[in-house]
């Protein structure tokens, strides 16, 4: 996947805003993510691994959902 960043027309925008652009384009594309986690071989999740990890995700929201609505 290709990510652009073309300096906008304007002329107010830097040479580092603009570099920083790009790095906020690339880490919401995750990919670079998908490049490191691709560098070297990692197994497969077990079925209880992605059952644990489901639970665990379950209590994270079921938590973020009761401080939303006690905020």
């Amino acid at each position: 996947m290709a990510t652009w960043a073309v300096k906008k027309d304007d002329g107010n925008e830097t040479n580092e805003r603009l570099i920083k652009r790009w790095k906020r384009q690339m880490n919401n594309s995750r990919v670079m993510l998908n490049v490191r986690n691709g560098r070297y071989f990692k197994k497969a999740l077990t079925k209880r691994q992605i059952r644990e990890g489901a639970v665990i995700a379950d209590g994270y929201r079921a938590e973020n959902k009761r401080k939303a609505f006690y905020a």
